[in-house]
């Protein structure tokens, strides 16, 4: 049973979902999250039920500072994973601080593209685009650093053996940020720069890719828009994160640090803000995680 938590809020005014998050870190073996993490985490779920975003939520992770088991909690689990596997423990408490969770990039094999090594630190969600029913996806993150490799490195993303069957993909690239869904070919481009901070790829519609950024200094904006042709998935992979899993290999793998990530419905532009908004309120309550 939780405590009372005093000085912010009681039990009894935690929303159960957010009870439910902190019960299942507990379960997965970590240690209780702090009062501050329970307030912000609260805190944002009550923003996504006040913006409506709540029901378009698959798959959430807040990485909270407090514990690593805490940080592959997601909170918000409709489909994929109740807690992110650690693909080969590569992850540590190190990796872990106040502003979010930082991949490694570890290279090994294959050129540009793959690399095929066990000390790659990326984690498997359980989370398959297909499961959204009519491929409508948007995948978000929150950056707080940039990345050092100079190359395309993954921070979402899943493709099949030659792209064929669709992928879902959000990426750092040397000069900016990319969103690919349904294939490479479908690609929506924040190209001015690397970029940190709010970065949201969304399928808007059967004709249409969205991509938006945002951050303290820089307000909500869409980028470079795609209008490719839209294919429905047909693979069963799942979405890694800090690597792409193509298929069951850990490639494109990513340096960035990580404060938030979440797979969801489609998101327009007016509620891409919102959902800035409420990722923003909670990672400054939180205390760190944000730019």
């Amino acid at each position: 049973m939780m405590p009372l938590i005093t000085g912010q809020l009681i039990a009894s005014q935690i929303h159960p979902n957010v009870v439910d998050w902190y019960n299942r870190v507990i379960l997965n073996g970590g240690a209780a999250p702090s009062p501050q993490t329970m307030a912000a985490v609260n805190t944002f779920y009550g923003d996504l039920i006040t913006y409506q975003l709540d029901g378009l939520m698959h798959n959430v992770n807040c990485f909270v500072p407090d514990n690593l088991t805490a940080a592959l909690t997601p909170l918000i689990k409709v489909a994929g994973s109740g807690s992110w596997m650690n693909a080969n423990n590569q992850f540590s408490s190190s990796d872990l601080s106040i502003n979010g969770l930082k991949g490694n990039g570890a290279q090994g094999i294959g050129g540009a593209e793959y690399y095929l090594v066990s000390s790659t630190k990326y984690l498997k969600t359980g989370y398959q685009p297909c499961s959204a029913g009519n491929g409508l996806l948007g995948l978000t993150v929150y950056t707080t650093t940039t990345s050092s490799l100079g190359k395309d490195n993954a921070f979402f993303a899943c493709a099949p053996a030659g792209y064929t069957a669709g992928d879902d993909a959000l990426f750092g690239t040397s000069t900016g940020h990319r969103y690919d869904n349904p294939s490479w070919l479908g690609r929506s481009y924040i190209d001015t720069g690397l970029k940190i901070g709010y970065l949201s790829g969304n399928r808007t519609s059967t004709t249409r890719n969205d991509i938006y950024y945002a951050n303290s200094t820089t307000a909500h904006t869409a980028g470079t828009a795609n209008t490719s042709t839209y294919n429905q998935f047909t693979h069963t992979l799942e979405l890694w994160v800090f690597a792409m899993n193509y298929p069951n290999n850990a490639s494109f793998p990513s340096d960035i640090r990580l404060s938030f990530c979440a797979c969801h419905n489609a998101l327009t532009t007016a509620k891409s803000v919102l959902f800035y908004t409420a990722i923003q309120r909670m990672r400054q309550n939180i205390g760190g995680g944000w730019v």
